[in-house]
């Protein structure tokens, strides 16, 4: 049975070769592929070679040899039809009925393939004939050599119709150029014409690696400065990535694949080090083309231009995202400074500056969060009601479950950090009954530590304390870091016990080993809740004292050495202290 040869790249590029090789054979990499026993003979030295590149097996000993079809078909003993099913069944594809109309479409597009690639070739030669001279230099200006243009085969589309003339000579009817996307119809009966004219030619391939459609790009600041082909039978903009067959490779190899907005800023890249990059074709970046690289990488990096409109682009992207994310499948982001594109900053700051862009590239969840906060000011219930309102219709947009929900716990958090931290900011500016402002308690690293175990291991009980905790400057960030998400955790569930709260923090990779010894001697003691109570009394009481002390003696000295004619207000702030001493341990023995 014969099946669209669209039908047969779809399903070649969803499917594992590796991955059901694996059902049978325990593999080892080794290289860009993969080795073990093979299973169509019996031998003790791994000859067996797997390739998800090539799509190909191949064993060295008996000679088998196939691709991901005639594998299944011989050790599942299936018909080829059956094979088909098999796979696409396991990808959710519809296999498709092979009709004469559909067969004789087949054969359409293999003389538009022809068509395309004979059209590639005259742009090539043109760009090295005496009318492609302009745009040559043009390239040469931008740093590509003779090699660069090659390997991405750059052409040139001169001014008038010289393509139509061309094609023309060879045969081929301009009903056919058209359906090919190379000739613009005429306005008000005029002849039609090459639909790219003076601009240097980007060609576009497929999966396979074959031309199926052009980019365009002006020289003289004129608009659009680029244009694609129009949609045909071959070619859907929305479905293809510009130079994905050859980042593809390198892509898997390094588990990184690099989105940028111009076929410039990848040629550059490609350049510079980074083959695995690839770019949309001038539109928005699509649902489809965002599966497309996560078959290839779970977290792409987009890595669009500086400026507003590069801003704007990425976070149609992340709109885009949205709706498909699902677990362990999401966007990355880079956001180059100076309105550079990703070209212009590789020349500017070079190779090793660009590599630590991609080491710094933000989550998906940073950018909706910077988007949904940006210009807001969260300080009363309203504001933050409306911000509540707004991060939950954004939420509705995913329609994974499981990833809405952790969205929705990452995004409380981080709205409990701003309202909450910003109050702990306010709170540490605590005064006396006179209004006079207490020093800061500030605990060393073991105090500190001993407080975040006692917030740990006894959070049920903490309900009293937790605004103690807030008048405390953790100057050890590891502890307050815990110290905020403790809290956080206690205030959404009151009742949470020691071991959830543990997992918990443990869930968001926070480690507790600073804190083990801490925690395990708590665990030992029976303790009343007036035990703790009273324990939790003495060690804000002791750290609220040292913080007097301390300053009483700093001011008590900075008095000494201006007894002659010390400051009024030194003097009240001292005579204060003093008095918030005498209250609090005038407290501590009745």
């Amino acid at each position: 049975m014969r099946y669209p040869t669209s039908f047969m790249e779809e399903l070649k590029s969803r499917v594992s070769l590796t991955e059901e090789v694996s059902r049978f054979v325990k593999l080892s990499h080794r290289g860009k592929d993969y080795i073990g026993l093979c299973p169509f003979h019996k031998e003790k030295t791994a000859s067996f070679s797997v390739s998800d590149v090539r799509g190909f097996y191949h064993c060295f000993g008996c000679g088998a040899h196939g691709d991901i079809f005639s594998f299944i078909m011989s050790l599942e003993g299936l018909s080829f039809p059956e094979a088909v099913e098999k796979l696409a069944n396991k990808v959710g594809m519809v296999v498709p009925k092979s009709s004469a109309e559909e067969i004789e479409q087949e054969k359409k597009k293999a003389t538009l393939h022809e068509i395309i690639e004979i059209s590639c070739v005259f742009y090539e030669q043109q760009l090295f004939s005496s009318v492609g001279k302009e745009a040559l230099q043009y390239l040469y200006n931008r740093g590509l050599s003779d090699t660069d243009i090659s390997n991405f085969r750059l052409g040139y589309a001169s001014k008038g119709n010289r393509l139509k003339s061309f094609l023309h000579s060879k045969g081929i009817t301009e009903d056919q150029m058209i359906e090919a996307g190379l000739l613009s119809f005429g306005k008000e009966g005029r002849e039609s014409y090459d639909y790219f004219r003076d601009r240097i030619i980007f060609p576009i391939s497929d999966k396979r690696g074959r031309i199926i459609a052009f980019g365009g790009r002006v020289m003289n600041g004129a608009e659009p400065k680029y244009l694609n082909s129009p949609d045909t039978d071959l070619f859907h903009k929305g479905e293809v990535l510009y130079s994905l067959t050859r980042a593809e490779v390198s892509a898997r190899k390094e588990g990184k694949i690099l989105l940028v907005e111009g076929y410039m800023d990848v040629i550059s890249l490609y350049k510079g080090g980074f083959p695995y990059t690839v770019a949309p074709l001038g539109t928005a970046l699509t649902e489809h083309q965002i599966q497309s690289l996560w078959r290839i990488v779970s977290e792409p990096i987009i890595c669009f231009d500086g400026d507003e409109a590069g801003q704007r682009a990425a976070l149609r992207a992340a709109e885009r995202a949205l709706p498909i994310l699902k677990p362990g499948f999401s966007l990355r982001f880079i956001f180059l400074p100076d309105n550079l594109d990703p070209d212009e900053y590789l020349r500017t700051f070079g190779n090793k500056s660009f590599s630590d862009q991609l080491l710094e590239s933000k989550p998906l969840d940073w950018l909706i969060w910077e988007q949904l906060t940006k210009g807001k000011i969260i300080n009363t219930p309203e504001r933050k009601a409306a911000l509540e309102k707004s991060i939950e219709s954004t939420l509705q947009k995913i329609t994974d479950s499981s990833v809405q929900n952790y969205y929705r716990r990452e995004f409380k958090q981080k709205l409990w950090e701003i309202t909450t931290i910003s109050g702990r900011a306010n709170k540490k500016r605590t005064k006396t009954d006179k209004g006079i402002k207490l020093p800061e308690c500030r605990p060393g690293r073991n105090e500190g530590k001993m407080l975040l175990a006692y917030l740990i291991s006894y959070p049920h009980l903490m309900d009293k304390w937790l605004d103690y905790y807030t008048k405390v400057n953790f100057t050890d960030k590891e502890i307050e870091e815990l110290v905020y998400l403790s809290e956080a955790a206690i205030i959404e569930n009151p009742d949470i016990s020691s071991e959830s709260l543990q997992q918990l923090l443990t869930d968001k990779g926070k480690s507790l080993k600073p804190i083990f010894s801490e925690l395990e001697m708590l665990s030992k003691k029976e303790r009343f809740p007036s035990d703790i109570d009273e324990e939790m009394e003495e060690r804000f009481r002791s750290l609220q004292l040292k913080a007097i002390n301390d300053e009483l003696e700093e001011t008590g000295n900075l008095l000494a050495n201006c007894l002659n004619d010390p400051p009024l207000d030194l003097w009240e702030r001292f005579n204060a202290l003093q008095e918030e001493k005498a209250k609090i341990l005038k407290d501590f023995y009745n």
